[in-house]
């Protein structure tokens, strides 16, 4: 059993994991509260609430709003939902009527969560919104902003929040240790994993689920009279996630998202060791992207490897495990920008497997070109066979392979003159122990020229990310010109 613990307390802080579920759009009063003004100050709004606010921001949004209780509750704000561009926008919330009272603080990036409460005596909050001329919710780019504000007329309920793993079930819960119930009687436990509701009546414990292992839910404790005394988990999974018990071979695909935390752990059936290797796919390597391999079953064993590839390609890396558990952690951590999910890196392809096998070795070329044939072929000495008594010499462009039984200088080809080809010796029963031998293209056959016969014309478009190469070979000792 794994079991983490999260202690959230009714207002410890303004970051308090609270928000708000079910909410009203319009405030007791009866009118439709607006919202903030595109740009200038817009006054003070007086009410109780529970109002709700949604809005797009844009670019080069200034803007400044008082929300103030109309009773001798202080009142209270809670994000919803929403986010910053983290280096230039945000919002600030001020303890009282105007910037003049004191500064709560500043906040950017991610909004969803925060909660804020009066405590000054006019039982207010200022907020201002700043925007730079960038990129903004309107252009797609950032989750529109989702508020309440309300009068705090009651009291949240206290709880601590558990996260325990049955990794055999390939389940985890829950457990919600429920210390004061606060000024609602009766609150009802709520999920987004679709297990049932649950209602405390009491302090006590309560074991909500069960949910799929690894996947995310957020569990939240419901004040039925006010939703700002609404209390929520955040979202929780099993930490460290359940792994993935095979021998495999088992191959992943995976395009990884702005802000996006991916951990993936894979234990082996066996005694021998796990590979983890990329067949294709990549990482921006200019924003903080990271890519992490551990040699174990979480993030806290040794490190394997910390990167971003090759210049951002993860194509043919692979890592083995030499941990007893017979493990390997992968985890990948992004930023806010640049993701595969939004163009900037190639979608992952990934093969885990037990190394059950020694791969072959072997060396080849240089490329030996064949003029009159048009065409070229390169030598293979294979040295070992591993531990599959009969491989393959496997090119890319559809040639048929080479088979090898034994150890020895084979031919691979012939080729299309001026077509690349990529060389592999293939283990059939397993694909970790593949070895690349690399890409290969003929030398230049040249084009032979006769002084005296009528002059070669030629023309040529050439392509994007072309590389083209013409030999010119004078059949006498004139010298040759081009123009």
């Amino acid at each position: 059993m794994n079991v983490r613990t999260l202690r959230l307390s009714a207002f410890g802080t303004c970051l308090l994991a609270i928000g708000a579920v079910a909410l009203k759009t319009t405030g007791d009063s009866g009118y439709a509260p607006p919202p903030p003004p595109p740009n200038g100050y817009g006054g003070v709004i007086q009410s109780c609430g529970p109002d709700n606010y949604i809005y797009c921001h844009g670019e080069s949004w200034d803007s400044s709003i008082t929300y103030q209780s109309t009773s001798t509750f202080p009142i209270a704000m809670v994000f919803n939902a929403g986010s910053f561009e983290t280096c230039c926008d945000y919002v600030q919330i001020y303890d009282g009527l105007d910037n003049f009272a004191p500064l709560i603080g500043q906040y950017t990036g991610p909004l969803t969560g925060l909660f804020f409460v009066s405590t000054n005596p006019d039982n207010a909050l200022f907020a201002v919104w700043h925007t730079d001329g960038s990129i903004s919710c309107q252009s797609g780019s950032y989750q529109q902003l989702d508020w309440t504000v309300s009068c705090l007329d009651c009291t949240a309920p206290q709880a601590d929040f558990s996260v325990v793993a049955d990794c055999p079930n390939n389940i985890f819960y829950v457990v919600v240790n429920v210390t004061t119930l606060g000024t609602d009687p009766s609150v009802d436990i709520t999920n987004t994993g679709g297990a049932p509701v649950v209602v405390a009546s009491a302090p006590g414990t309560y074991s909500i689920g069960p949910f799929v292992a690894n996947s995310e839910v957020e569990v939240t404790l419901e004040n039925e009279l006010n939703p700002l005394c609404n209390v929520r988990s955040g979202l929780v999974t099993n930490d460290p996630p359940c792994p993935v018990i095979s021998c495999g071979p088992n191959t992943y695909d995976y395009c990884y998202e702005n802000l996006d935390t991916y951990t993936r752990v894979y234990q082996g059936t066996s005694t021998f060791p796990m590979r983890i290797q990329f067949n294709s796919g990549g990482i921006y390597q200019f924003d903080g992207d990271l890519l992490t391999i551990y040699d174990g079953l979480s993030d806290q064993s040794p490190v394997l490897y910390s990167g971003t590839g090759v210049n951002g390609d993860l194509t043919g890396l692979f890592w083995t495990s030499t941990n007893p558990d017979f493990a390997i952690t992968l985890k990948m951590v992004s930023t806010q920008f640049t993701a595969c999910s939004d163009g900037n890196a190639l979608p992952w392809n990934y093969t885990v497997a037990c190394l059950d096998c020694n791969p072959p070795a072997g060396t080849a070329g240089p490329a030996i070109t064949d003029c009159a044939g048009q065409n070229f072929t390169v030598p293979v000495t294979v040295t070992d066979l591993g531990t599959d008594p009969q491989i393959e010499i496997a090119n890319n462009v559809g040639a048929p392979p080479t088979v090898v039984t034994a150890p020895g200088t084979y031919t691979a080809g012939p080729f299309t003159l001026g077509n690349p080809v990529t060389l592999t010796l293939v283990n059939d029963a397993n694909s970790l122990c593949n070895v690349g031998l690399g890409t290969f293209l003929n030398t230049f056959c040249p084009i032979n020229i006769t002084c005296g016969a009528p002059a070669i014309e030629q023309t040529h478009c050439y392509q994007d990310i072309e590389s083209s190469v013409w030999l010119y070979q004078n059949t006498g000792t004139e010298s040759l010109a081009i123009l």
